[in-house]
């Protein structure tokens, strides 16, 4: 999870993003989608209460 909302162009940019928790994730360009750190977002803008949500097909664990 990332503070604000982050538009596709600013995941094609690829510009490390920082997590809540204090990491960082990369989002690319891949073709005609987009991945984040090595998942592919199967679902981008889903709006819901109090974010905006990108679906992907993995899950993300903090690096330890």
């Amino acid at each position: 999870m990332v503070a604000g909302q982050k538009t596709p162009a600013d995941l094609a940019m690829g510009t490390p993003l920082k997590t809540l928790e204090g990491g960082t994730v990369k989002p690319a360009k891949m073709g005609s989608g987009y991945d984040i750190n090595s998942a592919q977002v199967v679902c981008g803008n889903v709006k819901t209460s109090n974010a905006t949500v990108c679906i992907i097909n993995s899950v993300l664990m903090p690096s330890s």
